[in-house]
């Protein structure tokens, strides 16, 4: 019993494990994730708390992941265990019969599992937390309850560090389809074939939205609220790649990009409202500066309609001069942007359609001259493609290794403690 019992928190404590981390580490896409639901279960008035409470979710997995994989606090850990997993399991069953969205996003955008294939992970995981929990009591301490109390807070403390950095920057680790070393001309080859799109934008009046294509925008009375590319495949379209920008006018840029014989530089602006310091603009025109006196091309990409984004233009050329000359702008869906950068007002550097580097508002100075541009993109890409994988394999080896090593002292320790009080 006791070793079949291992394997059950085994199963379980590391899928709880690694599902947590691997969404803390990107609480901007964790937050989206939370977005699709909520607008799934028409929640959208709920969206402004979707980050807090992706981070407070995917913290309290990890906790609880790691409290079942060390045996610790096994009476409350295996009580939470049980109510997550239950919830996950009616939540994925909602979703195999309705479908409202394709992908559970449980794993991030490490893994992509199907409404189906979740459901029956959640199965799985339901068989191992029951035996567990009728156990609970039978379980022995590992250390004394402070203790093990306190190796929760260290993890608890490590797990939010990951998560502030990726709010703060940009995540330490990427999966999706715009992360550093993707070549977006081939993965657009691949999903665009036969495919067109048309962006679309949202307006809001007197309580009620409605979409409006570039041809037909409504006048002031209406409040823009967001745009999305909308495919013209009949077919579920929801994994294809997305890449589809257009300019001022409508017409489709994205091949003059990719496929640019200079360097590209990309400010993504996703969320407009909130980028209204006048500073954060003065820096990306500084950088748009700098990337022309290198010989590279700057765009801005943004999700709001053109007019809005010329007329705010307009209003700040007192202050900012030549912004509307320093670069170019591109139009795209608010979901296109937020996964090509997490960071809103980041940087986007392209080369021969790959993305070599990305840096937060916070990272990318403009005063040194982006000499990088002049450097070999090739070297520039594999140190940083190595850095990150580092930074993961080091991470989830620290986790584990730590996990392990905590709960073998404890183990030594605290059995010669309770042999010493029974002699």
């Amino acid at each position: 019993m006791r070793f079949f019992l291992f394997i059950l928190r085994f199963v379980f404590g590391l899928t709880f494990i690694i599902s947590g981390f691997l969404k803390l580490v990107d609480p901007v896409g964790t937050g989206l994730i939370i977005k699709e639901y909520l607008r799934a279960m028409h929640l959208d008035f709920l969206n402004f708390g979707a980050v807090l409470f992706g981070i407070s979710l995917s913290l309290l997995e990890f906790l609880v992941g790691t409290a079942i994989f060390m045996r610790m606090r096994m009476k409350l850990a295996s009580l939470l265990g049980l109510i997550m997993t239950g919830f996950f399991t009616v939540l994925t069953l909602f979703l195999v019969i309705f479908s409202p969205i394709k992908d559970c996003g449980c794993f991030g955008e490490w893994i992509h599992l199907t409404n189906m294939q979740t459901f029956i992970k959640n199965l799985v995981l339901i068989s191992c937390i029951i035996p567990i929990f009728l156990y609970r009591k039978k379980f022995i301490w590992v250390a004394p309850v402070s203790a093990e109390w306190g190796f929760l807070g260290f993890y608890c403390a490590f797990a939010l560090s990951l998560s502030i950095y990726g709010i703060v920057r940009i995540p330490l680790m990427e999966f999706g389809d715009f992360k550093v070393g993707a070549n977006l001309a081939v993965q657009l080859d691949d999903a665009s074939k036969n495919v067109s799109y048309q962006t679309v934008f949202i307006y809001e009046k007197d309580g009620k939205k409605k979409e409006f294509d570039l041809d037909n925008l409504p006048d002031s009375t209406w409040t823009f609220v967001d745009s999305r590319n909308v495919s013209s495949n009949s077919e579920d379209d929801s994994a294809l790649f997305d890449f589809s920008v257009t300019d001022m006018h409508g017409n489709y840029i994205t091949d003059g990009i990719l496929y640019s014989p200079k360097p590209i530089i990309i400010s993504v602006v996703y969320d407009f409202e909130r980028f209204d310091n006048i500073k954060r603009w003065k820096n990306i025109a500084l950088v748009a500066d700098s990337v022309k006196a290198n010989g590279g091309e700057m765009y801005l990409f943004t999700a709001v309609a053109p007019d809005s984004l010329m007329t705010f233009v307009n209003n700040i050329s007192d202050e900012i001069q030549g912004l509307d000359t320093l670069m170019g702008y591109g139009f795209s869906d608010y979901k296109t942007l937020i996964s090509m950068m997490r960071s809103n007002g980041g940087f986007l550097y392209l080369n021969d359609a790959i993305v070599v580097k990305k840096w937060s508002k916070r990272t990318l100075d403009p005063k040194s001259a982006l000499a990088f541009i002049k450097r070999d993109p090739d070297i520039m890409l594999s140190r940083d493609i190595i850095k990150r994988q580092l930074v993961y394999e080091i991470s989830i080896v620290f986790i584990f290794l730590s996990i392990i090593l905590m709960r073998y002292i404890c183990g030594i320790v605290y059995d010669r403690k309770r042999t010493t009080a029974s002699s």
